[in-house]
């Protein structure tokens, strides 16, 4: 007798049982306190960006705009919705590089770059994990934002990171050519 194995619950779910994405997008996308992740049919539930770190956004889209790539249609988008479907995972980061066709049509996006702000509820691991998984998912750079340290952690694989503190310069060439911005202007 063959049994079929249940899916293991990733730490952090909030439903008991896995549920399709369609009943994902019908219950949880529109919800406006909390947002909700989808992770293989779990559902992780996350706060937005909080207001005291929302500058720090601000700050990269503003550089952002400035660039030829935003002139063409392409944007960073706070809170985007990316579904990677090579990992069955629905992920709100906290930004995300979205070329023009891309925001026409998500359930073919391919993020360039992911920006996340570092929370003290986040733990270590789970930071690490939610990186790795970008990475994997095909996330060519992936920008961990720490403010309590005043640090950038730049990821471009699972062992390849620049760390950015006081005095550097955060870059995300050639994934967002010209895209730089210094520690400082970051956190100012």
């Amino acid at each position: 007798m063959i049994v079929a194995e249940q899916p293991t619950r990733p730490a952090g779910t909030v439903n008991r049982q896995p549920v399709s994405l369609e009943t994902f997008r019908q219950r949880y996308l529109e919800k406006k306190t909390y947002k909700y992740e989808w992770i293989q049919g779990w559902i992780e539930k996350k706060t937005y960006t909080k207001p005291e770190e929302r500058y720090i956004i601000d700050n990269i889209i503003t550089k952002f705009n400035a660039l030829p790539d935003y002139q063409e249609g392409n944007r960073i988008m706070a809170e985007a919705d990316c579904y990677f479907s090579a990992l069955e995972t629905y992920r709100r980061p906290d930004a995300a590089y979205l070329s023009r066709q891309q925001i026409r049509h998500p359930e073919a996006a391919d993020e360039a770059l992911v920006v996340e702000i570092s929370s003290p509820s986040n733990t270590d691991l789970t930071n690490k994990k939610k990186i790795l998984e970008y990475l994997e998912a095909g996330v060519r750079m992936v920008w961990y934002v720490y403010p309590q340290l005043q640090q950038v952690w730049i990821h471009t694989s699972p062992t390849q990171v620049t760390i950015c503190q006081e005095g550097d310069e955060c870059v995300a060439d050639p994934v967002v050519p010209g895209l730089r911005i210094t520690v400082q202007d970051l956190f100012a």
